[in-house]
């Protein structure tokens, strides 16, 4: 596990900023996942959510232990593939995917294309046509679904560029099911990220009901449901929404239409709590009475705290003082918002000093960029006392190779 001198440890021999995961944590995760919906479920698959983190070895990691996978561009596709998944176990995915990664998915034989609008289920129906296969489809719906979550989190209201709107689908259900090239195999939705009830699934999934009794062509064809992602990173609360969710699911869903498959999508629930972000503190300061710790990671490195204002918690695995002092956490990078705390509690701190930013695991090393042209960090596994390099740090040389 990751104490405090084992992170210092891997902070001086590897350098800062630096991404550390623990496998075990992301194990624990999947296999009490894994168990809370075979408690309510017979037929279902966890696709873990590449965008979270995408790293080759940890979809190895992920393969090894029964996932399933959902990419959301091609890129994220070969690094499954590259991780030796199996092209059957990934689910592509993508609000806006361009002709040239709608025709290698199709080469590729694809589990399925979640499509989010008419005009791309009819390009993919003639890229399969033109390569002479039948492509299985999933359509991913725009229910009008409001949850409780960050603005920049809600992926299925009316004010969102995501899915197919219901009302136009069901307008269109038979020239779709007549395609001869594509078999529509799913539905699909994913509501948003970070929600704390199972409640709006069940909305989601009653107006999913009502379609099928609209049409029972639909129904029949169809072999899973895919109700997308956004628990949060807790595991009680998500195991506890999982339950609720499953009980209502075989209750009342699978009731109804009992042969469905039941696929979810976690992506931070499985990789948050278990990656952490190690940074050095470059300068202490004060300027007219505010201190500041200015560290040598920034928002490209880690961008959650300047784009949704995420909270994460920050210790000093360093430090031997006990006296407190108040700090805000600035980094490097040459914006306002290059802030990963404002007045937190912290023992007094000195140039040096190693801290830790908790629950980093998801959509950090993803988000990662080179702005202020600064190289992206390194990404070390550590699974049963092994530690692994999984991404190596860049270079400044790298930057300029294109």
């Amino acid at each position: 596990m990751l104490d405090n001198q084992l992170l210092l440890e891997l902070a001086e021999k590897y350098g800062t900023p630096l991404y550390v995961y623990d496998y075990e944590i992301i194990e624990r995760n999947f296999k009490a996942l894994r168990e809370e919906l075979s408690k309510h479920l017979a037929d279902f698959k966890i696709a873990y959510a590449l965008k979270a983190a995408p790293l080759a070895d940890l979809c190895s990691f992920l393969n090894s232990l029964g996932a399933i996978f959902e990419a959301v561009s091609i890129g994220e596709v070969y690094t499954a593939l590259k991780a030796d998944v199996e092209p059957s176990k990934i689910i592509f995915d993508g609000v806006s995917k361009s002709s040239h990664e709608i025709r290698k998915a199709v080469e590729l034989g694809l589990q399925s294309i979640h499509v989010e609008s008419l005009d791309e289920i009819f390009d993919v129906a003639s890229e399969a046509e033109r390569q002479g296969k039948v492509q299985n489809i999933g359509i991913r719906l725009n229910l009008d679904v409001e949850v409780e979550t960050h603005k920049g989190l809600k992926t299925s209201t009316r004010y969102s560029k995501f899915g197919i709107p219901l009302y136009r689908f069901k307008a269109n259900i038979e020239k779709v099911l007549g395609l001869k090239s594509i078999s529509v195999k799913g539905l699909h939705f994913h509501l948003g990220s970070n929600l704390r009830s199972e409640r709006p699934y069940i909305e989601a999934l009653k107006k999913i009901l009502k379609l099928l009794h609209a049409s029972k062509e639909l129904a029949e064809n169809l072999a899973y449901v895919d109700i997308g992602g956004g628990f949060p990173a807790q595991l009680g609360k998500t195991l506890e929404m999982a339950s609720k969710l499953g009980v209502w699911i075989r209750n009342v869903f699978l009731n109804e239409f009992p042969c469905l498959m039941i696929i979810v999508e976690p992506g931070r629930f499985l990789v948050a709590e278990a990656g952490v972000l190690l940074t050095r503190v470059n300068y202490v300061k004060e300027i007219y009475g505010k201190k500041w710790a200015l560290v040598d990671a920034g928002m490209n490195d880690f961008i959650r705290p300047a784009l949704y204002g995420a909270k994460h918690k920050i210790e000093c695995v360093s430090c031997r003082e006990t006296r407190q002092e108040t700090y805000s956490i600035g980094g490097p990078i040459c914006e306002s918002t290059d802030v990963f705390a404002e007045n937190v509690s912290l023992p007094m701190l000195s140039r040096g000093d190693i801290l830790v930013l908790k629950e980093a695991g998801a959509y950090g090393i993803s988000m990662a960029s080179n702005y202020n042209q600064r190289p992206r960090p390194a990404v070390i596994s550590l699974y049963k006392s092994q530690v692994k390099i999984v991404k190596k740090r860049e270079i400044l040389a790298e930057l300029l190779n294109l």
